[in-house]
């Protein structure tokens, strides 16, 4: 009899190991596709195995490595799992570098992955595990995606059912993943000038021929814009970077990915001064503190070469460029036949209508900026986009536009009704409520020089939060102010 229930035992967890659920449910935040992945279809209390967080990322966009560059934030992953369970750091396959070119001499440097990457996370299991039961380890991730035009965050709540069993079988059909070999090379770095060296000892160990290349780990060390020089002699490696603006001096702890091109690829070396690391170091989590809300605007590699300045220049220019983008054309038509109805009036009233139409600009994107400050990496432009109730209302306000325009009724008049005695004298409530209107058609849209600027916004302290979308509203409003203050451009446009 004990020899039977044993087997039925056995014959039990066999079926839990050939059914249990070695994959989570896909979940698409815009343009990322998340999804966890077990390397195992049972696993033996006390032993370890990998649980792969797999990206889908859309064409044109990307997500971003330990260091993500000028601007960016790396994956990060929470997890929920049973008493006793541990899991490690996420880790980081070899990243892309890329730079992309907003026109206008604005690039920015980054380093991350393309249509797909997978994060291995190792689980540890408690040696009391009981076999027969199930475990659920359940994850929160979250991610910034970037494409040339707009920077976006994202998130998913991922859980995957692990069998508890006798003994460790791995599951089959699992993708292939890799990440970067941790070398105990000696490493040492120095600065010679305006420049960061660091020299590695391969020892007895054989690096391909090929181009050799360095990505390092801390970020606002190395100037990404540049290409480092890599030379070799004998076992000894060099890598010399002109130093990023915003560097002060050279970690104590440096680390990064030594990458050396091969026929059949590129193969990636982890280094570091510290000698012994582990697969995903406290380093990495400190240099992204340099890009968290207590970072400076300096700190990070700005558009025209001026830190904050030049960020709030570009927000200022991807305002003004906004007007042009199609989410903005049924307001431009509606102000620009405002201008013209008002062109025999007053030159004064004509302008006060343009300040308080950028008022409501100005006093909508504040509210944006509040909530961004509130909530963090979080929420972001074009966010409430995920919302259906939002959706809906947008619709509602498009076709209420459209109809207008169709000459069904008119919109301007509706709108000055609203705000009492002072809209029915001026009809400065219609303007300030077709400024607010201009702001909520305008977040599905981006424009160019707006993502750095935004990507830029993500993670800082509040007061630089309102700064950067106060330069984006009066950009965006400029244009009004202009034509208000000379009407007589109105006969060019």
């Amino acid at each position: 009899m004990k020899a039977l229930a044993l087997a039925c035992l056995a014959f039990a967890i066999s079926l839990g190991s050939t059914f249990g659920q070695t994959t989570s449910e896909s979940v698409r935040d815009q343009n990322v596709e998340a999804q966890l992945i077990s390397t195992v279809s049972s696993v033996a209390p006390g032993d370890t195995f990998d649980v792969l967080l797999k990206l889908t990322i859309d064409p044109t966009w990307h997500t971003y490595w330990i260091n993500p560059g000028d601007a960016g934030n790396p994956t990060t992953v929470e997890w929920q799992l049973p008493d006793g369970f541990q899991a490690s750091e996420l880790q980081f396959p070899k990243p892309k570098k890329f730079i992309i070119d907003y026109g206008f001499d604005v690039k920015m440097a980054g380093f991350g992955y393309e249509n797909q990457v997978i994060h291995p996370v190792t689980i540890s299991v408690p040696a009391d595990a009981k076999p027969g039961s199930t475990a659920t380890l359940s994850a929160k991730t979250n991610w910034l995606m970037c494409d040339p035009n707009t920077c976006v965050p994202g998130k998913a709540d991922l859980s995957i059912a692990v069998p508890i069993g006798p003994e460790t079988v791995k599951a089959e059909s699992v993708e292939s993943y890799q990440i970067p070999r941790t070398e105990i090379w000696k490493t040492t770095t120095s600065q010679d000038g305006e420049s960061v060296v660091v020299t590695i000892d391969v020892g007895d160990a054989t690096i391909p021929e090929g181009k050799l290349d360095f990505f390092p780990e801390p970020n606002g060390v190395f100037n990404l814009l540049e290409e480092p020089e890599v030379s070799r002699e004998g076992s000894v490696i060099t890598i010399k970077s002109p130093t990023h603006e915003s560097f002060e001096s050279i970690p104590e702890a440096f680390s990064g990915l030594l990458i050396a091109e091969t026929d059949s690829g590129k193969q990636a070396f982890r280094v570091s001064t510290k000698g012994k690391i582990d697969p995903a170091p406290e380093e990495a989590d400190s240099t992204k503190i340099e890009s968290s809300p207590e970072a400076v605007a300096e700190e990070i590699k700005a558009p025209f070469g001026g830190g904050l300045p030049g960020f709030l220049l570009a927000a200022f220019f991807g305002g003004m460029i906004l007007n042009i983008m199609p989410c903005v054309f049924p307001v431009i038509s509606l102000k620009v036949m405002s201008f013209i109805s008002q062109a025999g009036e007053d030159r004064k009233k004509i302008v006060m209508h343009s300040v308080i139409f950028a008022l409501g600009i100005l006093v909508f994107f504040w509210i944006l900026a509040a909530v961004i400050s509130m909530v963090g990496g979080d929420q972001g432009w074009g966010t409430q986009m995920q919302f259906p109730i939002y959706v809906l209302g947008l619709i509602f306000v498009m076709v209420l536009v459209a109809l207008s325009l169709f000459g069904v009724f008119e919109i301007g008049a509706s709108l000055s009704s609203v705000g009492g005695d002072l809209a029915n004298k001026s009809g400065y409530s219609g303007s300030f409520w077709s400024g607010a209107l201009t702001v909520l058609l305008a977040t599905p849209c981006t424009a160019p020089l707006m993502a750095p600027a935004i990507g830029f916004a993500f993670g800082q302290s509040a007061p630089v939060v309102f700064l950067i979308f106060t330069a984006l509203g009066l950009g965006l409003a400029s244009p009004y102010l202009l034509l208000s203050a000379f009407p007589k451009l109105l006969d060019k446009v």
